[in-house]
């Protein structure tokens, strides 16, 4: 075979695998899936977020903090 129809085989070849990737794709990953995702990102965020506060709250020192930052802007 000469060059030009091993090039013309190969991007028969990539052509195909990129056309079955895409439907492999687009079965596995669906809105729901997505939706899902998006959904386990935002709850693991909220959970740091909780923990944080948890945290900040629990210190008696950073407690006090905030609780003279609150009287001191109910001052102003």
């Amino acid at each position: 075979m000469d060059a030009a129809v091993k090039i013309r085989w190969l991007l028969g070849l990539i052509c195909l695998s990129l056309f079955l990737t895409a439907i492999i794709a687009k079965q596995t990953y669906g809105p729901a899936n997505n939706l899902e995702s998006s959904a386990k990102t935002l709850e693991d965020h909220l959970h740091e977020k909780e923990t944080r506060v948890h945290r900040f709250l629990d210190d008696k020192a950073e407690f006090f903090k905030l609780k003279t930052l609150i009287t001191m802007s109910n001052m102003l």
